[in-house]
């Protein structure tokens, strides 16, 4: 049961500025997704190399083109693992993008 929505990003390097810094450009696509619970050993598995996990949702593989950015609930997060669960669902694990959700960590 999809009940819930979730907004990949690409992001690619289109050109360079006068300083020579890469200029991105970034491409969605919202889908359907199911959210659930982070169990207590993805928290623990996860913490023990720096990572916090933010939130888990479920999403039909065919969707998901390995975007590593999402927009999830208006906040900006990073796709650290993935796991299919079956060829009809594919885990989503997320952690949030430091400095990009409105001065949240």
């Amino acid at each position: 049961m999809t009940d819930d929505i979730i907004t990949f990003i690409a992001r690619a390097i289109t050109g360079k500025d006068e300083r020579a810094r890469p200029i991105y450009t970034e491409t969605s696509s919202t889908v359907l997704c199911t959210a659930e619970p982070v169990s207590r050993s993805e928290y623990y598995s996860a913490g023990q190399i720096g990572i916090d996990p933010e939130a888990l949702v479920i999403v039909n593989p065919a969707v998901y083109n390995g975007e590593k950015l999402a927009d999830y609930h208006g906040r900006r997060m990073s796709v650290y693992r993935k796991y299919e669960r079956s060829e009809n669902e594919l885990e989503i694990y997320l952690q949030l993008v430091i400095g990009q959700n409105g001065g949240t960590t």
